[in-house]
């Protein structure tokens, strides 16, 4: 924003501006001789234009000052133009223009009347300057309220994050006094166990100065206590160590023995199973040959049977005819010798159980 100042003005200049802010609508001659009425109407409408709600307060202290006269019509137009000059006056000196007196509001002169004029006019292009930017900020503003807003929101979430900061700074704090307490009872038990150490260096340091004063006998019974304990040390390392070699040394054998006694009960079973096969073999040829002997037996068996049925039909056709010749004597003479039924009855049984057997 620039600064405000007041170079003077042409009369044309000044009567534009003052006519496009409403105040008056004057004309070059109006300039060329100002009248008191006219500078006193100018310089009003100035007020009003720079304090609109300043008017009617100075109405109430125009009527309050007439009411303490005797004749306050006769003082009327001078209270008002003495009012007039005071507020005029000090709304000049507020924007610089310090030199104004009564004169310019009771007989003004042309080139007094256009230097305060000029000086309303750039006070004029000042305000209105103000207002652009004003107006611009306001814009300005609004449009940069949506970014405001998330501004504003982020910086409740940060400051909802400080909180929570504070609040673990606080934990963190109490922890610290905590580990602080802590810290200190350990460090008293160092120093305790500093000092015991101390004493107990303190009495083997007397202890050893008693050695020192002893006799050869108490020494050399040390150092030969100190000799023996090494040697048992020793000798108790090389124990261990011994043992764990042969116990190595055993592991080796016991797993060397129980490969070669596997390896042995193999070849048993394989030789085993080789003895087994040739028995099978074995078995499976004598089984052949009394398979073929069994076939064999049963051929001759049954040429044989065969035979023997021959032979058996043979004597049957032999026994048909002496059969029917007896069974003919028989039923002509209805005699029942027995002599000659049981031979008969016999004979029919043989020749049942025959013919029963071949079929």
């Amino acid at each position: 924003m620039s600064s405000f100042s007041f170079p003077e003005r042409p009369a044309t200049e000044i009567i534009g501006a003052l006519a496009q802010v409403g105040i008056a609508a004057l004309k070059l001659e109006d300039l060329a001789n100002p009248s008191a009425d006219l500078v006193c109407t100018l310089y009003s409408n100035f007020l009003a234009f720079a304090d609109p709600l300043g008017e009617e307060s100075d109405i109430q202290i125009a009527f309050g000052a007439l009411e303490l006269l005797d004749n306050p019509d006769h003082y009327v137009d001078a209270i008002r133009t003495f009012n007039l000059y005071r507020k005029i006056k000090g709304m000049l000196a507020s924007i610089r223009f310090g030199s104004f007196n009564l004169r310019d509001l009771i007989k003004p002169d042309t080139k007094r009347t256009l230097q305060i004029l000029s000086t309303i006019v750039n006070f004029i292009y000042y305000r209105l300057q103000v207002n652009k930017l004003i107006l611009d900020h306001e814009v300005a503003r609004q449009m940069e309220e949506p970014t405001v807003q998330q501004l504003d929101a982020e910086v409740k979430d940060l400051r909802q994050i400080i909180q929570n900061y504070n609040k673990q700074q606080m934990s963190l704090k109490t922890m610290a006094k905590a580990l602080k307490e802590k810290t200190d009872a350990i460090n008293d038990k160092i120093s305790q166990a500093d000092f015991e150490l101390v004493k107990n260096a303190q009495e083997n340091s007397k202890l050893s100065s008693k050695i020192v004063q002893s006799p050869d006998k108490l020494q050399r019974a040390l150092e030969e206590k100190k000799s023996y304990r090494t040697e048992v040390k020793n000798s108790e390392r090389s124990a261990m160590q011994s043992v764990q070699e042969k116990t190595s040394t055993l592991e080796v054998y016991s797993k060397v023995n129980s490969a070669k006694t596997l390896e042995k009960d193999v070849k048993a079973l394989k030789v085993k199973l080789s003895d087994e096969r040739v028995s099978i073999m074995a078995v499976e040829a004598k089984l052949v040959e009394k398979q073929g002997k069994a076939k064999q037996a049963e051929e001759l068996i049954k040429a044989k049977l065969n035979t023997v049925k021959a032979e058996m039909e043979w004597k049957l056709q032999c026994l048909e005819p002496r059969e029917r010749k007896a069974e003919a004597m028989v039923t002509k003479h209805y005699l029942f010798d027995i002599r000659v039924s049981v031979p008969l009855k016999s004979l029919m049984l043989i020749r049942t159980n025959l013919f029963q057997f071949w079929t």
